[in-house]
């Protein structure tokens, strides 16, 4: 019967048809998720840059400011150092003057 022929034919057009549908739909939706996968690749990449920027500039700062104070107690260690030396030499020349002006005290007396 031609009729059975023709309406199996028509049948297997129909699923053939709705599968190409649904592969079309499906290569949509693939194109779309890569579209967003690319985006959001794209994204990190550049979150990932800026938040590496951010710590080297940190970095930077932290040994900046390392440095200053590194600094600041070196030049007051250095005027403590000159203080201690001047109060040393004081102390030495008094010492030199004492061991002088002792004996001659004694000798007086």
């Amino acid at each position: 019967d031609g009729s059975f022929e023709a309406m199996m034919k028509d049948r297997s057009r129909m699923r053939k048809e709705k599968e190409e549908h649904s592969l079309a739909q499906v290569t949509i939706q693939l194109t779309a998720a890569e579209r967003a996968l690319t985006t959001e690749t794209q994204r990190r990449i550049q979150s990932t840059h800026a938040i590496q920027k951010s710590c080297t500039q940190k970095i930077q700062e932290m040994e900046h400011n390392f440095e200053r104070i590194l600094n600041e107690r070196s030049l007051r260690m250095e005027e403590r150092l000159v203080s201690v030396q001047q109060k040393v030499e004081e102390l030495t020349t008094r010492f030199e003057e004492e061991k002088e002006a002792v004996p001659k005290d004694m000798e007086s007396r």
